[in-house]
């Protein structure tokens, strides 16, 4: 099941679809990352982690939130989009 991550702020990658905590999102640089949510706090929200760890502080949070930066092409459930 797809837990909804970035709906409130109307989040999407670039081709429309709406972004999913789990779900598996490419850069344009071909970066593979995983949305998850994170707290700070007594806050919540959502982050990415780079799949492959070497990339790890490649591109900053600015440039992922992007929604033409994104293109979701799975999901932590094996399913691919």
């Amino acid at each position: 099941q797809r837990q909804m991550c970035i709906r409130d702020r109307g989040r999407t990658d670039k081709n429309g679809n709406k972004i999913y905590t789990g779900d598996i999102v490419r850069t344009k640089k071909g970066r593979i990352y995983k949305v998850v949510l994170r707290k700070y706090l007594s806050v919540t929200g959502y982050g990415f982690d780079p799949v492959d760890k070497k990339y790890a502080a490649d591109e900053d949070e600015n440039y992922l939130l992007q929604s033409d930066n994104l293109e979701i092409v799975g999901n932590i459930h094996g399913q691919q989009i």
